[in-house]
């Protein structure tokens, strides 16, 4: 079989957990005999090739930095189009694997379906494919239930912080009239002229493609229960059925005591405020009695000065803080082996899907303290396999440390039953693969 992976994304090279994600299945497939290659937008308006661990990887042309409302919104087409719809046809895949889909592809996508009806599967690795505010959360820094209506989302999106007082009168003005034309006709009318209207309706026509067009692998229960609600068959919504999900079975585990011993916590990922590094180390300056009975060490990639400049002065202080920077998936068993918590303190509007860290480590028994989001609750069982803290409250999260602090021991858990490994998710894509009309659902 051909498989062609499509990353939304610069780089294959990138270690964040998509790329993770999609280079562990890539090898997989190869292992089983398939043909496997990746193509992702280029930079430039031109093709371009490359190599990673000997997959081949086709960058199409794409306008980056363009500024075509219509384009940027799915809504017209660009001249790179064609070029991307003639280097898929030379690909000539069986299957296309999307691990995400922006509005800006979808003309793209749009253009080979109309010449061929190739499989799509879009793995939903981001809550931003089913939300114009590309986060599931509202106006109020709340989680809705993730229903795209027009009306509702267009309020929302011109009430965010930051939009212009001209725009949100503009948006009110007109709403009313676009919504009924909506509700009558499903026509957007003039609501492409309003930025936060045409945001709206941009999501909508994506989703529109993608319930006709792909099979969608949502990765967890939580985000089943949001395609469904917004009208997606359950023929084709599945996800891979991870014992992580049933978490009454992880059992405790009684730890062997070592009271003083300094504990090592570990965060992994990008180093920024929204992955909740800001947060950690607000919690961290509330602990400075206790500075010298843990340590921190950061994995991950770190582009905000501010933040790091930040973690130094910390360490200046007396903190036990190390910053390992980025490293290869392969060598994070070590990491994990060496420390007793990982630490994943995530905000609403991270985008978490289905946190590949909090998977690994589980996988390596490592307890995890983790802000309650809807992504992390699906995996984390409070005071078993770990504990669960406010998300965005830098009290609780100090709370939660300093208790770690004063029980001697770190967290131990046991795990009933046998750990899904490669193979068994291999298998889950391939029937996905070979599925048809009369194929049932499985998840």
């Amino acid at each position: 079989m051909k498989i062609l992976h499509f990353l939304p994304f610069f780089s294959p090279h990138a270690k964040g957990g998509t790329e993770i994600f999609l280079l562990n299945l890539a090898r997989t497939q190869i292992e089983h005999g398939h043909q496997v290659q990746i193509i992702c937008p280029n930079m430039k308006e031109e093709a371009a090739f490359d190599h990673i661990e000997g997959i081949r990887i086709t960058y199409f042309p794409f306008p980056y930095g363009e500024t075509d409302n219509g384009f940027l919104s799915g809504i017209d087409a660009h001249r790179t189009t064609t070029a991307f719809c003639q280097i898929v046809a030379g690909i000539d895949p069986d299957v296309i694997h999307l691990h995400g889909l922006y509005s800006h592809f979808l003309k793209y996508f749009e253009a080979l379906q109309q010449e061929s009806k190739r499989k799509l599967i879009l793995t939903v690795h981001l809550v931003n494919i089913v939300c114009p505010n590309q986060t599931l959360v509202n106006w109020r820094n709340e989680y809705c239930e993730g229903k795209v209506d027009f009306a509702i989302c267009s309020k929302c999106v011109s009430s965010a912080k930051g939009g212009s007082t001209l725009s949100r009168l503009a948006s009110s003005m007109t709403l009313p009239i676009n919504d009924r034309l909506y509700r009558m006709f499903g026509i957007a009318a003039c609501a492409n002229q309003i930025p936060t209207q045409r945001r709206v309706h941009s999501e909508i026509r994506l989703l529109n493609f993608l319930r006709d067009n792909a099979w969608i692998d949502v990765l967890n229960p939580w985000f089943y229960a949001v395609f469904a609600l917004n009208g997606f068959s359950t023929q084709r919504l599945s996800y891979f059925p991870s014992p992580f999900f049933e978490t009454n079975r992880f059992v405790p585990d009684p730890p062997s005591l070592d009271e003083g011993a300094k504990v090592k916590f570990l965060f992994v990922g990008r180093l920024s405020v929204q992955k909740g590094v800001d947060l950690l180390l607000q919690a961290l300056e509330l602990l400075g009695e206790f500075k010298h009975r843990f340590s921190v060490c950061f994995v991950g990639k770190h582009t905000d000065p501010e933040l790091i400049q930040r973690i130094q002065r910390l360490a200046d202080c007396g903190f036990a803080l190390t910053l390992a920077g980025e490293i290869e998936n392969k060598a994070m068993a070590l990491h994990y082996r060496d420390a007793d918590y990982l630490l994943f303190p995530s905000l609403r509007g991270s985008g978490d899907m289905l946190p590949l860290v909090i998977q690994e480590a589980l996988q390596s028994d490592l307890a995890v303290v983790s802000s309650d989001i809807p992504a992390a609750k699906a995996l984390v069982k409070d005071g078993v396999n770990g504990y669960l803290f406010g998300v965005g409250d830098k009290y609780d999260l100090c709370r939660v440390i300093r208790k770690i602090i004063e029980t001697p021991g770190a967290l131990k858990f046991k795990y009933r039953g046998q750990l899904c490994g490669g193979s068994d998710k291999y298998h889950y894509y391939d029937a996905i693969y070979r599925w048809n009309s009369s194929h049932v659902h499985f998840s």
